[in-house]
């Protein structure tokens, strides 16, 4: 891994942006969207300035380091399905074969798989509904 100082001007050992320790204190959070906003031509080489500034880094583009995580992935799929059982696979087959970008996103860790004490416990609660239905009559006004 090649580890390297970004931000600091004109280098590591004395950099000018130090002096944003001392100052931010005394700012108001945003001010700079009120300070640059007028005229409107200065708000673009601020803003650019502003974000140099702030350390957000740079991503690897080239993908030399496709294992590493990142917090966020954006996705832009056709369809996106949730649930993987077996309604949500059978929708996600269908739609891919349809030749859409499907995503398909699920809370367990195997797909398209019921316990068997889900299941047990699904057919309980649905005998326990129909019998409930089964005994109850409708209010008469």
């Amino acid at each position: 891994m090649a580890v390297k100082s970004q931000n600091a001007w004109p280098s590591l050992e004395f950099d000018i942006g130090e002096i944003n320790n001392t100052i931010v204190p005394m700012l108001p959070n945003g001010f700079y969207y009120k300070m640059f906003h007028k005229p409107k031509w200065m708000w673009p080489i601020a803003e650019q300035q502003i974000r140099k500034a702030a350390g957000l880094g740079r991503i690897d583009t080239e993908d030399r380091n496709a294992e590493r995580r990142y917090e966020k992935r954006y996705r832009f799929p056709d369809v996106c399905i949730v649930g993987g059982g077996p309604s949500g696979l059978a929708a996600t087959l269908a739609a891919a074969q349809e030749g859409k970008q499907v995503l398909l996103l699920d809370d367990n860790s195997e797909l398209g798989v019921i316990h068997f004490t889900e299941l047990l416990r699904l057919t309980i609660a649905k005998m326990k509904i129909s019998t409930v239905y089964q005994s109850t009559r409708p209010f008469k006004n």
